[in-house]
């Protein structure tokens, strides 16, 4: 994606990946989960992998087109909301879609159920 693009909170993207030696990359897709504020200010985005293996995850999400508000997935496909990471926006190749606002509700739940913070 060109320098100076905004990435949107519940954008799909498709984004490089490197190998294990780092010296090839597999293109991916994700879900951008960071908000706009956080990714106008950093190199990085906070997302996390969309897989089309599905293998019905306790904690994965099932979705299909009826689930983006925009764009089209190639198949149905797997989030894996507790595989969150960041990424480096250079990275980003091109917007694949939205996922609706229930799909992103779904995404906050589960990870908000995984990290569960408590420093008492």
């Amino acid at each position: 994606m060109t320098s100076g693009t905004i990435f949107r909170q519940r954008e799909i993207v498709l984004g490089l990946f490197p190998f294990d030696d780092k010296n090839e990359f597999k293109k991916r897709p994700c879900v951008i989960v960071s908000n706009e504020k956080y990714n106008l200010n950093h190199n990085t985005v906070i997302a996390i992998p969309i897989t089309s293996k599905i293998r019905n995850f306790e904690d994965g999400i099932v979705i299909d087109d009826v689930d983006l508000e925009e764009g089209h997935l190639v198949k149905k496909s797997e989030i894996l909301p507790f595989k969150i990471f960041t990424i480096n926006k250079s990275l980003m190749l091109k917007s694949i879609g939205i996922i609706s606002l229930d799909t992103a509700k779904e995404i906050e739940a589960i990870i908000s159920k995984i990290i569960q913070i408590d420093f008492n």
